[in-house]
């Protein structure tokens, strides 16, 4: 029997607040968390949280991110570029778009559908992004679950509650926190997002932000 896409999201939000308190930065690449720790304490970062959710909550969703060799989980990299891969067939539903050798094929996304429009996302949904130049070491991106569905914010903008992992604006090297917050996006003519305000002072910063789905799972 296939599970609703919906009874998914919503197990995905409960895992989400049992997670929810601050927590200490993995080093890159991340490590995903194995067990809790006496004290509730979780050691991860933004894609290490994420990954922690969905492999506790939807296994089989979580296994077809992919990820290199040699992580320990998807990266916020791996997350972005399998989400902006998802292209939709009228007649084969949600598919994969990928490169094997020099030829472009598609295969079966298997529970992973794309939302285009920003005011569209629900709660469990996840939202990535990668940066164009990202030195070695250094954040490629981020990632993060959707904790409410958006609200309007003004002309061209939406405000979207997430569930995530981040550091305070400005402190790079202090702990970071998994939390809740609000995050405003400007979006585009056709409604998708394409900057992201990270704290109330700070500016619009424009980036390929994509949006997954859970989807039902084929039989």
């Amino acid at each position: 029997m296939i599970q609703p896409q919906s009874n998914r999201r919503k197990r995905v939000a409960e895992e989400v607040a049992l997670v929810v308190r601050p927590v200490r930065r993995a080093p890159d690449p991340p490590r995903p968390v194995k067990d809790r720790v006496s004290d509730g304490v979780y050691d991860l970062d933004c894609s290490a949280f994420v990954s922690y959710v969905l492999r506790e909550t939807t296994p089989e969703h979580y296994a077809r991110i992919p990820k290199g060799a040699h992580q320990a989980c998807p990266g916020a990299l791996e997350f972005a570029a399998y989400f902006e891969s998802l292209t939709y067939d009228e007649v084969y539903g949600w598919r994969r778009r990928c490169e094997i050798d020099d030829a472009l094929v598609y295969e079966s996304s298997q529970g992973w559908g794309r939302v285009a429009r920003l005011a569209d996302v629900r709660r469990g949904d996840v939202i990535a992004w990668r940066f164009a130049h990202a030195a070695p070491g250094a954040d490629t991106g981020h990632v993060l679950l959707v904790a409410d569905a958006s609200a309007p914010a003004g002309a061209g903008v939406i405000a979207v509650r997430v569930f995530g992992a981040t550091r305070p604006p400005g402190l790079e090297d202090s702990q970071q926190e998994v939390g809740i917050r609000t995050l405003l996006f400007q979006v585009g003519r056709s409604g998708g997002p394409s900057a992201v305000q990270f704290a109330p002072s700070d500016r619009f910063h424009p980036l390929p932000i994509v949006i997954g789905r859970l989807e039902p799972l084929a039989p």
